[in-house]
């Protein structure tokens, strides 16, 4: 399960955001023999997050744009082999 927090506590914000080098686990994970799926969980904190819905987007959005950089990390890594 993967989630962006500030490294200090479990916090469950979209992935993309937080303390976490993202790229790096990108290619972590396209260069391992995991191909299962991934599951994101995000915690909506209405004083920090604003409107719901918009929320729900944002958390949407970041999580396929962390699967383009892994499968763009995939593919080249194929390019490697």
């Amino acid at each position: 399960m993967l989630d962006g927090n500030n490294g200090k506590k479990d916090q469950h914000h979209a992935v993309l955001t937080g303390a976490m080098d993202w790229d790096r686990l990108a290619q972590l994970l396209a260069g391992s023999a995991y191909k299962g799926c991934i599951t994101t969980e995000v915690i909506y904190y209405p004083d920090q997050d604003g409107a719901q819905p918009a929320f729900l987007k944002k958390a949407s959005v970041a999580a396929q744009n962390f699967e383009k950089m892994l499968l763009a990390c995939r593919k080249k890594a194929r390019a490697f082999h």
